[in-house]
């Protein structure tokens, strides 16, 4: 059958479209084609580069167990078939997925491609290296069928829609076949425009309905090309996206946007090689924040991380812009200081970095107030590799946070070296809590006026296998900011309610208090660690627990600790405010900490009998106790004077050598029902209560005790001048002639401190007279002669205080 024209010019229009959709969709499959092999290859090595920075580490260490964790973890990845971990010997040592290890020898190592594709795997390798130094690879097997079915996938719906397309064309053309002639030269050639890529042109609509009909609905389709095709782009843009993303998640830290500890190593790596050319230093900075853990247990991590942003932007200000500053997990960065001629430069960073950190933080209504510990060290005076060069900054770090805090320590080898031996210590207290080496001694705590035993401090003692029974202040100090501190209080916690139950069981009914670190007590945990311990022991009552705070830590976060306090009282469980005076405590302190008992630094007792400062610190501490209606105890009691200067203040409740050394429970049981080491010190106390008209004589008596300490000291060459000798002219000789006293020159006991006074600084005149002629044995016999004559004076003048003085009745602090 012979075809018209008009059918003529309708099959070649839509042989000519078909030619144009052909292309188009032969274009679009490759181009997809090769975008998702891209695409593919740039996650597959950016999940190279994840898994080598992982793997490092644990490779070094051969922790096995993490290794296989990591590959675990990264399986599901990119349609992977298998990851195999091999040593330098190409040793499976760690794998996941389906694979046959004994074939792993064979690698073809092609590259990502159409070709490589065709195969059912596609295998690779990555080496892992440390300083250009190769210690292990990686095996991954991806299954390539994706790319297979994407393809076949994207050739369908290309051809279905080219297929709708030309069905479109071909009944809108049919119906319309007498009008092609005239507008066929304007669909060829708007067709020959969207083949080359113009899918932006469109028909021109003719006046004609039915030719209007056709342009529409070939611009219809145009249209839905172009949309296809922006679509396309659009996803493929997204991609392009995800993988720079990728990309920059491989080298920077998501929250702060600073480096992360793989481009760290590069860029100290560049600036250690820089400076061997250069000459110059390059300091490694490793920074860690103090009081970040309370930020973040208080205001919540939400707040933490608004801190983190703006302590990273704090530091950028203060750094240059060749310096990296990275931050490498929680709290802590490094910061790679280049260029710099002289350490003295290096300390001014450092000291711009704790003047810039320390200032507060305003985070909307919250102010933060926090500090920085730094380590740093300096290349080439400490000449190792990148890795050990941040382990050193890291390790001074450590040293500067448990100087004080907020300071920087430079990294030296001795301090290395102690530092080993410190983690070889904190080893052996962990294993000494295992085999049970730790024990509990008892001291009591006693009125000293009645002699009734008010309580007992539970203290914790070690026997070492080796070095025999140790002191707290041995260990102690090594863990109180490391979580075996926890460890250890719990235990002292259980071991304390386990003697209660046992002293409870035997009808001996007394308080204990124990000491818990500041460490412990700002843990999240730490109530409902206490009220499970407690459970077990649901008979003991909580006001038998006492449980004494460090000043210097309840100050530290004194919001926090107030209201465990306030939980625990709720629990009927008391708090003591230990080593109280050496906190810098104000009275806002004091009204928010609702601690019921001050214990009073020992050193202040001590030294109270000797030293008007100690003595005026006592004084102070035992009125502020009474004004917040606080009960006061004197930790330190050696002696009777100790005791009967605290008495006459109105301090009765004191431990101490002078009462009782600590011992452990069966000897305090048989101490309590015999208390020889007191019983001579209590007949002596028990005469003795408060007097607020003593304490004129109190200071007067520390004055010549200093006045007794400082010729002996001249005496054994420890002073370099002598005390004042007239007895006129010292402190207790000016004070006894004041005008008060003018009344009683007839009184006996005047005239006898009068004369006991003159006699010994006549004693002492002759022994400085006869310093430079005598031997060092008669020189100590004098002074040993006038000692004597100052404790016949001193018991004297107790004697005064206690018989001639009128005394208020005794009170209880």
């Amino acid at each position: 059958m012979k075809l018209s024209l008009a059918w003529k010019w309708l099959i070649a229009a839509l042989l000519i479209e078909s030619v144009m959709l052909s292309i188009l969709v032969y274009r679009n499959v490759e181009q997809l084609s090769d975008n998702l092999l891209r695409q593919t290859d740039q996650r597959l090595q950016a999940e190279k580069v994840l898994l080598q920075s992982a793997l490092i580490a644990p490779f070094v260490q051969n922790d096995y167990a993490t290794i296989q964790a990591i590959l675990e973890e990264s399986y599901q990845k990119l349609n992977m078939l298998y990851l195999v971990a091999l040593d330098l010997q190409h040793t499976p040592i760690a794998s996941v997925g389906a694979v046959d290890l004994n074939a792993l020898q064979t690698l073809r190592n092609t590259p990502l491609n159409a070709q490589s594709v065709q195969e059912p795997t596609y295998d690779t390798s990555v080496d892992l290296m440390i300083s250009d130094q190769k210690i292990g690879s990686l095996r991954v097997g991806i299954s390539t069928e994706f790319y297979q079915t994407e393809r076949r996938s994207m050739m369908i719906k290309s051809i279905a829609i080219a297929l709708v397309e030309l069905l479109l064309s071909a009944l809108i053309l049919n119906l319309l076949a007498r009008w092609i002639n005239q507008n066929l030269i304007k669909l060829t050639q708007s067709a020959q425009a969207i083949a080359e890529g113009n899918y932006s042109k469109r028909v021109e609509l003719s006046r004609d309905k039915e030719i209007s009909k056709l342009a529409t609905a070939f611009n219809a389709m145009a249209q839905s090309i172009q949309e296809r095709i922006a679509t396309l782009e659009q996803l493929h843009m997204k991609e392009q996206s995800l993988s720079k993303q990728l990309e920059y998640n491989a080298y920077y830290d998501v929250l702060t946007h600073l480096p992360n500890r793989v481009l760290l190593a590069d860029r100290l790596h560049q600036a250690l090689l820089k400076a061997d050319q250069s000459g110059q230093l390059v300091g490694v900075i490793y920074l860690d924040l103090d009081g970040f853990k309370s930020v973040n247990d208080t205001y919540g991590h939400f707040t933490g991380d608004q801190l983190l942003v703006v302590v990273a932007q704090k530091m950028q200000h203060v750094m240059h812009e060749n310096d990296t500053i990275a931050r490498i997990g929680g709290d802590e960065f490094v910061i790679v200081l280049q260029s710099i001629d002289e350490a003295y430069a290096c300390q001014i960073v450092l000291e711009r970095l704790l003047k810039t950190l320390s200032a507060p933080v305003l985070l909307g209504d919250i102010k933060l107030s926090i500090s920085c510990s730094i380590g740093v060290t300096l290349y080439p005076m400490d000449n190792h590799d990148a890795e050990q060069l941040i382990r050193h900054a890291d390790q001074a770090m450590y040293i500067a946070k448990q100087s004080g805090k907020n300071r920087y320590h430079f990294f030296d080898f001795n301090e290395s070296r102690l530092l080993k031996a410190m983690n070889d210590d904190l080893s052996a207290i962990a294993q000494g809590l295992k085999r049970e080496e730790f024990v509990l001694y008892y001291q009591p705590k006693v009125n000293m006026q009645t002699g009734a035993i008010v309580g007992v401090e539970a203290l914790i003692r070690w026997e070492h296998p080796q070095k025999g029974l140790l002191l707290p202040m041995s260990f102690i100090p090594l863990i109180e900011h490391h979580p075996l501190i926890v460890k250890l209080g719990e235990w002292v916690i259980s071991q304390v309610l386990w003697q209660l139950r046992e002293w409870n069981s035997q009808g001996l009914f007394l308080p204990v208090s124990i000491n818990i670190s500041a460490y412990q007590l700002q843990e999240e945990t730490f109530l409902e660690r206490l009220k499970i311990l407690w459970e077990d022991y649901a008979d003991i009552l909580p006001d038998q627990l006492e449980i004494e705070i460090l000043e210097t830590s309840a100050l530290e976060e004194i919001e926090r600790v107030s209201r465990i306090i306030h939980e625990c009282a709720a629990m009927g469980i008391h708090f003591a405010l230990d080593d109280f005076g050496t906190g810098y405590s104000t009275l806002m302190h004091l009204k928010k900490l609702p601690a019921k008992i001050l214990k009073m630094d020992k050193s202040f007792i001590a030294d109270m009998v000797a030293n008007p400062e100690d003595l005026t610190i006592v004084e102070g501490v035992i009125g502020l106790a009474k004004s917040f209606h606080k009960n006061i105890i004197a930790e330190g009691v050696e002696s009777v004077e100790h005791g009967i200067f605290l008495l006459l203040q109105g301090c009765q409740y004191a431990q101490g050598y002078g009462i009782a050394r600590p011992m452990n429970a069966d000897q305090l049981v048989q101490w309590i029902a015999d208390p020889q080491s007191m019983k001579d010190n209590l007949r002596i106390w028990r005469r003795y209560g408060y007097d607020s008209e003593a304490l004129p004589w109190l200071y007067a008596l520390c004055e010549h005790n200093a006045w007794i300490n400082d010729l002996k000291n001249f005496i054994d060459n420890i002073k370099p001048t002598p005390p004042e000798i007239s007895a006129d002219l010292c402190y207790f000789g000016k004070w006894l002639h004041e005008k008060p006293f003018h009344v009683y020159r007839e009184k006996a006991w005047f005239r006898k401190f009068e004369t006991l006074h003159k006699h010994l600084h006549r004693l002492a005149k002759e022994l400085l007279d006869s310093r430079m002629c005598e031997s060092n044995e008669s020189l100590h016999a004098r002074m040993e002669a006038i000692e004597t004559l100052h404790q016949e004076m001193v018991k004297s003048i107790f004697l005064h205080i206690r018989q001639e003085i009128k005394r208020t009745l005794p009170k209880a602090s």
